[in-house]
């Protein structure tokens, strides 16, 4: 078992996320994303069978900018 990385994730990981669970649309995502982001979110719930992970990154490449925010400070599950 990865102790470190465990501990990495427990100490760390927020308790809440946005979800993009059957957000097809590329304008509604980037959207969705400034929001939560905005907002203070930092945890991303996609996955690849979602089929919308080429939009999260495309929006993310011009959020993260916007916000002064690194990809290592968010979490995606």
């Amino acid at each position: 078992m990865d102790e470190k990385g465990r501990d990495y994730v427990r100490s760390g990981m927020p308790l809440i996320g946005v979800g993009t669970y059957q957000i097809q649309n590329k304008d509604v995502i980037r959207d969705v994303l400034d929001e939560a982001l905005q907002t203070g979110y930092r945890m991303i719930d996609t996955a690849q069978c979602y089929n919308n992970e080429k939009y999260i990154g495309d929006a993310l490449q011009t959020l993260l900018p916007k916000y002064n925010l690194k990809r290592l400070q968010l979490y995606f599950c």
